[in-house]
């Protein structure tokens, strides 16, 4: 059975899924992340994460339908 301990990044991105709840798609997350630890993360970094999380069994996400002007975003929400 995998590990369900957490790291700091990944603590990071599950207390900003809470944060931004229904917003939490990976750019969104980026940017807040970014900003609350006060330092660039990359977005595969980001995205990385939201994989080991899902994982994990902490988070589930999805593709949504594309928007006007961009491919579909990836949105996360705790579990």
């Amino acid at each position: 059975m995998a590990s369900r301990s957490i790291g700091e990044f990944e603590l990071a991105i599950l207390l900003t899924i809470g944060l931004l709840r229904d917003d939490a798609c990976g750019v969104a997350l980026h940017a807040a992340v970014s900003k609350r630890l006060g330092r660039e993360c990359s977005i595969g970094a980001v995205y990385t994460t939201l994989q080991r999380l899902e994982n994990k069994g902490f988070v589930r996400s999805w593709t949504s339908d594309p928007t006007p002007g961009a491919e579909g975003a990836r949105s996360a929400t705790s579990s």
